[in-house]
């Protein structure tokens, strides 16, 4: 004897409205269900496992109600560069960023680093002095270019005679 049963599929972005597909399937049935995010958006992870981030998602041998909550993030570009003198680094790694897409509400920790001694760190181009910052994407970070700041060191160098009426002393920069 067939049951009906009734297959629910949710999505979830933010609090926006959600509308719910609903599909009468027979006992026993195996179903595909697929994730399809929008532009702008990526889709995350399936509510009941959120290490599961393949959208497509097979129910063998359904055998009562099942009811799943595709999870859907904004995508927000972060565009990070350096000066010269400088890089920009994900903090913790080796690895140089030029940019990152985030998703709503990641995290991502980056710092400004000195690459050439003769060069110091001065800022952010958005005002933030601390070289070490975190981003985290939300409605404020929708394209983000962030440039870290260096500027060369400048040393006086200073000379004097011991005596001005025996000699005098001048400085020129050598450029060969």
């Amino acid at each position: 004897m067939k049951k009906n049963l009734v297959l629910t599929i949710l999505a979830l972005c933010a609090l926006l409205p959600v509308k719910a597909e609903q599909k009468d399937v027979d006992c026993g049935s195996k179903v595909k269900i697929e994730a399809t995010a929008k532009s702008g958006y990526k889709f995350l992870y399936w509510d009941d496992d959120h290490t599961n981030t393949n959208p497509v998602r097979i129910v063998e041998n359904v055998q009562v109600a099942v009811t799943l909550k595709a999870v859907f993030g904004q995508e927000y570009d972060l565009k990070l560069s350096a000066q010269e003198g400088g890089a920009v680094y994900y903090t913790g790694t080796t690895d140089v960023c030029t940019g990152k897409l985030l998703i709503s509400g990641e995290s991502i920790e980056v710092t400004a680093t000195v690459t050439d001694d003769c060069f110091e760190f001065i800022g952010w181009s958005d005002g933030i002095m601390d070289a070490t910052r975190t981003f985290t994407a939300n409605e404020s970070l929708t394209e983000l270019n962030v440039v870290a700041k260096f500027q060369r060191k400048k040393f006086e160098v200073k000379a004097t005679s011991n005596n001005d009426a025996w000699g005098t002393v001048s400085i020129s920069l050598v450029t060969e």
